[in-house]
């Protein structure tokens, strides 16, 4: 008997693996934005990151993600704005996915030049 698989069925799995890796990219990409909420989350708790409050008694919100949107808030300070640069490092690191600066904004509510943050 030969360890040769037939044409035939080498398609069929070669089909099987096709459909089945389809379904699992939406559950790889929320695997993905959780890996990346965690990051955050945690640069909040360790206080590298500090969030935003509509009032002084609310929760802060430090970041919401909306389908494959991410919308980070943080105080305006170089330091702030290098952490976030290091956690978008790891998070392209770990996934292999690269953050898209052509489609990423930041935007400030101080009065300096934004520039001065990442640099």
């Amino acid at each position: 008997m030969s360890s040769r698989m037939s044409p035939r069925n080498h398609a069929i799995i070669s089909c099987f693996f096709c459909v089945l890796k389809e379904s699992l990219i939406p559950y790889l990409f929320i695997l993905c934005a959780e890996a990346l909420s965690f990051l955050i989350t945690k640069a909040v708790q360790n206080q590298s990151l500090h969030g935003v409050k509509i009032c002084p008694v609310a929760p802060s919100i430090s970041h919401l993600l909306f389908a494959d949107d991410n919308i980070i808030f943080t105080r305006s300070t170089h330091e702030e704005a290098c952490q976030i640069d290091h956690l978008l490092q790891v998070y392209e690191q770990a996934f292999g996915q690269s953050i898209n600066l052509d489609k990423s904004e930041l935007t400030s509510t101080e009065m300096f030049l934004l520039s001065e943050l990442i640099n």
